[in-house]
């Protein structure tokens, strides 16, 4: 998971928890991770390894079916740094081979389309294809490419803060002792939000929405 039962605790100003409540806590934090994967159409939160044969579209874009965190290989080929270091930011910043780079959880192809590439394959307008719009107005594929990666937005702030929200929320409404710190003044307290995901709170969420070609 991206948050853990440590990360929690300190955002929620380290509340004294029993084992039980950390074990609470982790249950809770593995639940919302997988209800927002759903919620997000499916799209992986903490990376998990993937192979997959992608197309490549005439723009260079690799059309797989999750975000991309790191790259491990490219056609058999294996990155210079194929496993993911614990500083890296998923999804930006690894060097790739030629022609291969990655940015914003993407994989593209820079060049000539279908260089040093086999596979050829041609979409049509109705083929199912990337965030719903028609292949002639994205392009057609110029080749495959089979890509060995982590899959997944990774430690993504935004997530995780939404994360770390709905499970400061369920833990003050499940471990009332968790909540004393609401109570030291007169003022009454604020709300608790809601348990579950809302759609206010999944708007602000849609950039991570799997926007994969095909399924």
């Amino acid at each position: 998971m991206i948050v853990d039962v440590k990360r929690l605790n300190k955002y929620m100003s380290s509340p004294q928890w029993t084992d039980d409540q950390q074990d609470a806590a982790a249950d809770v934090l593995a639940g919302l991770e997988s209800t927002l994967e759903s919620a997000l159409y499916g799209a992986y939160i903490t990376p998990r390894s993937r192979v997959e044969e992608g197309t490549v579209l005439e723009s260079g874009l690799v059309v797989l079916r999750q975000p991309v965190a790191w790259v491990a290989s490219i056609d058999g080929t294996a990155t210079d740094v194929p496993a993911m270091p614990e500083d890296a930011t998923p999804g930006e910043g690894q060097t790739l081979p030629s022609p291969w780079t990655l940015t914003e959880h993407r994989l593209r192809r820079i060049g000539r389309p279908g260089f040093g590439l086999t596979g050829y394959s041609t979409l049509t307008p109705s083929d199912p294809t990337a965030w719903g719009i028609p292949a002639s107005r994205i392009g057609s594929a110029t080749a495959t490419v089979t890509v060995s990666y982590l899959a997944g937005w990774g430690n993504v702030p935004a997530l995780a803060k939404a994360i770390m929200d709905k499970a400061r929320a369920i833990m003050f409404n499940t471990h009332d002792d968790t909540a004393a710190m609401r109570n030291t003044d007169a003022a009454k307290a604020p709300p608790a939000p809601a348990e579950d995901w809302t759609d206010a709170e999944l708007a602000k969420l849609g950039t991570f929405r799997n926007l994969a070609a095909w399924r």
